[in-house]
């Protein structure tokens, strides 16, 4: 029988729910509820927000930069995890120093 390896996730700290409201006029309705975590280290935040089809958002919380959009939670855990939205932090902050202006990086989202 083979051994199934496990992802490592990148350990959360904070998960919560809140309600999102918007305003026509005077009366207030609510919208959808929104799921958010944060890293254990403070450096990465997940966000969704709850209607069918909407993935979650990898956000880079000191530039406030999204890096990528994940499937559920633990897929997002796994991407942080593996140094895949660091690696993406930097391809999209060297895009925006303009870095790739002269040759297009193929693995820059924004070229």
């Amino acid at each position: 029988m083979a051994t199934k390896t496990s992802t490592p996730l990148a350990p959360i700290i904070k998960t919560r729910m809140h309600k999102r409201f918007i305003r026509r006029g005077t009366a207030v309705t609510e919208k959808a509820e929104c799921w958010g975590a944060e890293t254990a280290d403070g450096v990465w935040a997940f966000d969704r927000e709850d209607s069918s089809g909407t993935p979650w958002l990898i956000i880079h919380k000191a530039s406030r930069i999204m890096v990528s959009m994940g499937g559920n939670l633990r897929s997002c855990r796994a991407y942080v995890a593996a140094g895949h939205a660091q690696r993406d932090l930097e391809r999209l902050q060297a895009h925006e120093r303009g870095e790739h202006n002269d040759t297009r990086d193929s693995w820059c989202n924004r070229c």
